[in-house]
């Protein structure tokens, strides 16, 4: 009996250690780094809309496998109760359509284990449900226009939509 709860709970330990790391994209051979907010190709930089930055929202690098049709994201931002949460996310371009499609993501805290990161992660999950992407520029740059709250704040009356811009830097 010992030996049954103490396989459960070592089980229970190592599914929880594995959702409190980012996700990772095999293959990796592009790296992109955020560069800000645009409201189109070609468009100045502009102030993050409201539903970003009433979070903190950071966004870290972009990467992509070979094909350029598998896509991992990562960004930090804070809970409501202003603890830090790491957000990592999955996605499929189709560079046909010039679509993007979320597969999957995980937020956790790495400061605080016991931290809830839902309410953030939600919001970031339903923001890359699926969207128009652009690729554009020299060097390039790939955008995903997301809808967010405050768009119309920071990219004129009406819109919807807010690029989230990065800029290729390497190649592995």
């Amino acid at each position: 009996m010992f030996k049954k709860s103490l396989i459960a709970l070592v089980s229970l330990l190592s599914i929880t250690a594995f959702a409190q790391t980012d996700l990772v994209l095999e293959g990796e051979r592009w790296l992109a780094a955020n560069k800000g907010y645009v409201c189109g190709a070609y468009s100045d930089y502009t102030n993050a809309p409201s539903s970003h930055s009433g979070m903190n929202v950071v966004w870290g690098d972009l990467s992509t496998d070979y094909t350029l049709d598998n896509v991992l994201i990562k960004a930090t931002f804070e809970n409501a109760n202003g603890v830090e949460c790491s957000y990592s996310s999955l996605l499929f371009a189709d560079n046909d359509a010039s679509t993007i499609e979320l597969l999957e993501s995980r937020a956790f805290s790495k400061v605080d284990a016991a931290a809830d990161c839902s309410e953030g992660k939600a919001i970031l999950d339903s923001q890359l449900e699926y969207n128009d992407y652009l690729y554009w520029g020299h060097p390039h740059h790939a955008t995903l226009m997301v809808p967010a709250a405050g768009a119309a704040e920071v990219c004129g009356a009406g819109a919807t939509h807010i690029g989230i811009d990065f800029m290729v830097y390497k190649r592995l």
